[in-house]
């Protein structure tokens, strides 16, 4: 792609930078007071526009991208959590505790409309990450730990 060489400037995703070890746009925004990190799988120019407009849609909805992330995650890793990840006097988490626990740190989109969401654990898994997935069409449809 020609354009990897120089930044893409988006108005809601900010400067995008090509990073050519990963071979994907990489940029940050600021929301919940921490920035996040925006990763963008792109082959060509076509592909990267398909991918910002998914990145903006994300970011313009950012709110209800991140609840219903934590909640598929909940949905799917709250019972091991509390059936195995428990120190021997720690109470089981409630699905409230647990998504308050998790802190969303990354996003990753592609040109396909797939997406995936890398939260910080806060200590549910013992350091491990959280990732939720899903797409445009389908919503959140997966979580696991990393």
């Amino acid at each position: 792609m020609s354009t990897q060489n120089k930044p893409l400037h988006d108005p809601i995703l900010g400067e995008l930078t090509f990073d050519k070890a990963t071979e994907w746009w990489e940029g940050s925004i600021y929301w919940n007071e921490t920035v996040i990190t925006i990763q963008l799988s792109a082959t060509d120019t076509n592909d990267l526009q398909k991918a910002t407009k998914i990145g903006n849609t994300i970011c313009e909805n950012i709110e209800n991208f991140d609840r219903l992330a934590k909640e598929i995650a909940a949905e799917k890793l709250l019972d091991l959590r509390n059936n195995n990840w428990l120190e021997e006097d720690q109470d089981e988490d409630s699905p409230e505790d647990f998504k308050l626990k998790m802190s969303l740190k990354s996003i990753f989109i592609d040109s396909k409309g797939c997406f995936s969401f890398d939260f910080d654990d806060g200590d549910l898994f013992w350091g491990h990450s959280i990732v939720a997935e899903g797409s445009i069409s389908d919503g959140f449809t997966d979580a696991s730990i990393g």
